[in-house]
């Protein structure tokens, strides 16, 4: 090049704003990602905040009702009913719950007690607690595990104050 087309060619501003748009998506992309994860993580933590307070309740609630019909402090809610009320409020949103850890579905646990020194409130307490894996969206094989998410609630069953269940 002869030293006037050299000149020239740095005066050239036409590619400039390609330049600049190459460079800026990709932050832009990155954004982007991050406020979808993000409101993906909020859904996703709220979803089981409410199966686990609606599936505790449930069960409290059908095991007062049993327990006050047939006078069997044995009458409690089974697990398969446990993991049907947290599954038919977190269906549309996470896979379905199991009570047996397996790869990549929320697992229930739960556990009845009653009045101890320990737990000075007269009655049974259900206590439940759903665990999940969450993987951002986009990054399923390169992420790993996953973030461990766990919620817990607890159910005080109406109508056993005083008494004792055996619930297990």
């Amino acid at each position: 090049m002869r030293p006037s087309n050299l000149a020239s060619f740095a005066q050239d501003r036409g590619g400039a704003a390609a330049v600049e748009f190459a460079l800026n998506i990709m932050v832009l992309l990155l954004f982007m990602f991050g406020i979808i994860n993000l409101g993906d993580l909020g859904l996703t933590i709220g979803t089981m905040e409410r199966a686990v307070q609606s599936a505790v309740r449930e069960a409290a609630i059908q095991t007062s009702n049993a327990i006050a019909q047939t006078g069997n402090p044995a009458d409690c809610t089974t697990a398969a009913q446990l993991v049907a009320d947290f599954n038919a409020i977190a269906d549309p949103i996470l896979p379905p719950a199991t009570i047996t850890a397996t790869q990549g579905d929320p697992t229930i646990s739960y556990s009845w007690s009653n009045a101890t020194a320990a737990n000075p409130v007269p009655g049974t307490v259900l206590s439940v607690t759903a665990a999940y894996h969450w993987v951002p969206l986009g990054l399923s094989q390169s992420f790993g595990p996953g973030v461990p998410l766990s919620i817990s609630s607890t159910q005080l069953v109406i109508g056993t104050s005083g008494a004792t269940t055996s619930c297990t």
